[in-house]
């Protein structure tokens, strides 16, 4: 937790400035894998502005996923936008997709949700239908706010491949993240990313794609979940850094007089 701090601090103090010169803004960090510990997490917790949960372990093949929930309401009022169905990307031969009838190392709890409200312990995995492609995944989509920067974290998992998340936004500089190499037991590995955006336009969305290299048998990777929440205004911190400067400044002309 102490690097994911420092990460906080480094990517405020970056943002702001940076923010004279674009208003658009990505980076993102490997923040968690199950093989160094339990990625559990509460989705009402780190979806202050919403989320989404992709939960159905049904194996029937479709063009696109709903998430199965989501916060019931959000306080952008961007709900019915804000997260967009999974779909296939990459050279898929059946463009479906699909949820996992194993479970993943992950489990979530909430009690926000649109239906059911609450539940504890959840875990699912939705992916594309093709198995055993590099290249071959899934990817959805995220509203963001240019008033302000959110922090965005993807629950992600696979078996017997390896993932990247690749990560689009306009005027931005795309970012990609390369998970562990997943391995072929069950429950499935799981992955956490956490990623801070702001466009410069509302219209601008977030793309997500995370697909699989270094495949063997029956490899995948695919996605369980997303919170959104908001990152504390860098303001907050220069206002504070202003204010010892000043404090120093004064501390400083009392010693001099004296």
């Amino acid at each position: 937790m102490k690097s994911l701090s420092a990460f906080y601090t480094a990517l405020s103090l970056s943002w702001l400035l940076a923010a004279s010169a674009t208003a658009s803004t990505l980076s993102g960090i490997v923040a968690g894998t199950s093989s160094s510990g339990a990625l559990n997490a509460n989705l009402t917790g780190t979806g202050g502005i919403d989320w989404a949960l992709w939960n159905d372990m049904s194996s029937t093949a479709v063009s696109s996923f709903a998430p199965t929930n989501w916060k019931a309401s959000d306080p952008l009022g961007l709900h019915s936008v804000n997260i967009t169905p999974v779909s296939v990307v990459g050279q898929s031969t059946s463009n479906f997709v699909r949820g996992s009838s194993l479970t993943t190392a992950t489990t979530f709890s909430y009690s926000d949700g649109s239906s059911p409200a609450s539940a504890s312990g959840t875990s699912g995995l939705v992916f594309n239908n093709d198995l055993n492609f590099s290249n071959v995944g899934v990817q959805l989509q995220v509203k963001g706010d240019p008033t302000q920067l959110l922090q965005l974290d993807i629950w992600a998992g696979g078996f017997a491949a390896t993932g990247n998340l690749t990560l689009t936004l306009p005027n931005a500089t795309p970012v990609t993240l390369t998970s562990q190499a997943y391995s072929s037991i069950t429950p499935k590995d799981a992955t956490l990313f956490t990623v801070f955006y702001q466009p410069d336009s509302a219209s601008d969305l977030l793309t997500i794609a995370y697909t699989s290299t270094n495949t063997t048998t029956s490899g995948h990777v695919g996605i369980q979940a997303v919170s959104i929440s908001a990152v504390p205004e860098p303001a907050t911190g220069t206002l504070l850094i202003g204010a010892l400067a000043l404090g120093g400044f004064s501390r400083r002309r009392k010693a001099i007089g004296a």
